[in-house]
């Protein structure tokens, strides 16, 4: 998440290139879809957890 913050600091910079606006929207594209990705994953092992407990 730290990493995403900085991106977006990153990009809101005047001096920033085309290019490397390019290439910062790219790597947060890709942070967004690992974090979404372990989250849902958090997610099924909680309810697995959750199910196998009945709570």
């Amino acid at each position: 998440m730290r990493r995403i913050e900085e991106i977006s600091s990153e990009m809101e910079k005047e001096s920033v290139s085309l290019d490397k606006l390019t290439e910062l929207f790219e790597e947060a594209v890709n942070l967004i879809s690992f974090c979404g990705s372990k989250l849902k994953d958090a997610e099924l092992k909680i309810i697995k957890i959750n199910e196998e407990k009945d709570f």
